[in-house]
């Protein structure tokens, strides 16, 4: 039998000799990057003509291939990047293989997977007077164009809660369109203010939702049934925003001459401040946790939020426990990259009982010869830690 029991968490914790902020990377390129994305704190991607990869949370980069659009990893090894078509990885972006292309398509500029199955994507049409949306359900392998939307000339943007409520951001149009049936039909949910020309969407939850591009920000708490202004952001284009809880958010953008924008909300996006000052605009934002972050820009800017070479990482990512009393074992479940981790056991009083070092995904820890107690577990790969405890009844 198997008794699950909750891990305890350090949610998003910094530790270092110095707060936590903006921090440049060394790209390695001079080309506009227009999208970033981290599968987690280490391993991500960015692109603009060429795409990039780094495994060490960006110390070094190294290009892998072309790729102008979107790139969304869900493994180390498994992904799918957009141009004019889609493509799809199996080896971690060392190659590519395409698996949709439509003479209908122009381009193919954002791609949302849901789960490792489902996903979906936005197409501008071959005439550039509409936009298509295409779906998969079987991990990219295979795409189907849903519909097609006239007035939507670039509604690149879209943000799925689940496979059938989803939204679409129109810079072309600014408005807001929804769908509560997989995107075969869609109404207009927010058609103002005018000067908002949408680069954006994103949700936290089903109800807590954000876009933001030309002139401004807006926000949702109830699913996108109301929509109200928030910021005061009057000049240039805000790119991207991101939230790593209710409050605490990051928007990005540029006037995309000489001035960059990177402000930080810790109150649901009501204020924003403006973090620290740059000469470059800011396209794209990825938060693979509460407490790493990065963004992409012109000139092959790159930056990274948290995190030091010295720093540890404390992070509010899930691992399992599970306790198998038949066979008196705790079993593990860890994220797919710590597959290399010390394992460390300690008693309440903070004494070390046990250390392993793993070389497998799901360790796990014999308990036959451990009295009853509460016990500590704590995971630790390079700068990464996760920690939890188990309870030994006898």
């Amino acid at each position: 039998m198997k008794i699950p029991f909750f891990v305890l968490l350090c949610a998003g914790m910094f530790v270092s000799g110095r707060a936590q902020t903006w921090q440049n990377l060394n790209s390695g390129t001079s080309q506009l990057l227009t999208h970033v994305h981290f599968l987690h704190p280490d391993t991500g991607y960015f692109n603009g003509t060429a795409l990039f990869k780094t495994s060490n949370g960006g110390s070094t980069w190294s290009q892998i291939g072309a790729c102008p659009g979107d790139v969304t990893m869900w493994s180390q090894q498994t992904g799918l990047s957009t141009g004019t078509g889609i493509s799809k990885t199996t080896n971690g972006g060392t190659s590519w293989n395409s698996v949709f292309s439509d003479s209908r398509v122009a381009y193919i500029p954002e791609i949302q997977m849901l789960n490792a199955s489902t996903g979906f994507a936005t197409a501008i049409a071959s005439g550039f007077d509409s936009t298509l949306l295409v779906k998969t359900t079987d991990g990219g392998n295979t795409w189907q164009i849903r519909g097609g939307f006239p007035d939507f000339a670039t509604a690149s943007f879209l943000h799925f809660l689940n496979q059938d409520t989803g939204f679409i951001a129109s810079d072309g149009m600014n408005a807001i369109y929804k769908t509560t049936d997989g995107g075969i039909n869609w109404t207009l949910n927010y058609g103002g203010p005018a000067t908002i020309y949408y680069a954006d969407i994103f949700f936290i939850d089903n109800n807590r939702g954000w876009a933001c591009g030309a002139g401004g920000l807006i926000h949702t708490s109830n699913g996108g049934n109301s929509w109200t202004v928030q910021g005061n952001f009057s000049s240039g284009i805000m790119y991207s925003v991101k939230f790593v809880n209710a409050n605490r958010g990051f928007i990005v953008g540029g006037n995309g001459v000489s001035t960059g924008y990177l402000y930080e909300t810790t109150n649901g996006g009501t204020t924003w401040t403006q973090t620290q000052a740059h000469s470059q605009t800011f396209h794209s934002l990825s938060f693979p946790s509460t407490s790493i972050g990065y963004t992409v820009g012109s000139s092959g800017t790159a930056l990274k939020y948290g995190g030091s070479p010295s720093g540890i990482i404390y992070h509010d990512l899930s691992a399992g426990i599970y306790q198998d009393v038949e066979n008196e074992l705790i079993q593990i479940t860890l994220p797919e990259f710590l597959s290399t981790a010390d394992l460390s056991v300690f008693n309440i009083s903070g004494a070390l009982i046990q250390r392993e070092n793993y070389q497998k995904s799901n360790p796990t820890i014999s308990t036959a010869n451990l009295p009853a107690g509460i016990y500590l577990l704590r995971i630790a790969s390079g700068e990464q830690v996760y920690s939890g405890k188990f309870v030994i009844s006898r």
